[in-house]
Order: structure tokens, then sequence, then C-alpha cells
């Protein structure tokens, strides 16, 4: 096999994997004026994660299209906050928060023992997810 039919095998393997299947991604650093670079109508995920135990959360989000995606946000600790600058939705989205105690969405891990609140999409194009 010529080593540019590898490349184009490879690559595709690569976007199907992402398309298909979820991501994992970590949290970028909250600073004091992160920027959110969402398409019109979106905002990117803010986490205040302010829990004793929980250091990853996933979202699952519907579209009113049907089209369905889930992310495992990672990097966020108890006391506080993380941005997520390259995960985006918007308002008419359904969107499913769950905890969890294990730092990478570990089905073994998952909690009950939370409250949410999302508030959003702020005028910096942030929804922010108050964990408690």
């Amino acid at each position: 096999m010529s080593r540019s039919l590898c490349k184009r095998i490879a690559g595709a393997l690569a976007v199907a994997a992402i398309a298909g299947g979820s991501l994992t991604l970590s949290a970028g650093q909250a600073s004091a004026a992160p920027e959110c670079h969402s398409p019109v109508f979106t905002g990117c995920v803010w986490i205040n994660n302010v829990t004793s135990n929980v250091h990853s959360f996933r979202l699952q989000v519907r579209q009113p299209n049907g089209h369905r995606w889930t992310r495992c946000l990672v990097g966020t600790w108890p006391g506080h906050s993380s941005t997520y600058p390259d995960v985006w939705f918007s308002a008419p989205d359904e969107v499913v928060t769950t905890a969890y105690t294990g730092g990478n969405c570990e089905s073994w891990s998952k909690t009950d023992n939370w409250q949410r609140r999302w508030s959003g999409p702020n005028s910096n194009q942030w929804w922010v997810l108050n964990a408690e």
C-alpha cells in the first residue's frame, strides 16, 4: 500500500472517529476574560464547580434537527472554574448533564449527589453551569 493511500485512510478514520464517537476535551485555564468564539446564536461552556468531589462532566446534546453529540469535559476540579471554548450549544438544544467523581466520565463514578443550574448565554457568549 502506498504511503499517500495510508495517509488518506488514516485521515478518514480519524474524521470518522470524531464524527461518530464521543470526544474527551480538557479544560482550559479559567482566566479573568476567557474568549469564546462560538458560532452566532450559540455559547461556549463555562463550569463553576463548587462540588466537593466532581472531577468530570458529560454533556449529551440533542439539537432540534435530531442531531446528537456527547462530550466528556475533564480537567475541572472541585472549587474551581473551567472553560471549554471548543464546546458550544444553542438555546433550543436539549442538554443533559451528568457528573462523575472520576476524572474521565467513567461510568462507575457517576454521581447524583449534586445540583445543576445552567444560565446564559451571557454577553460574552458563555453558557455557565453552576455545579453545587
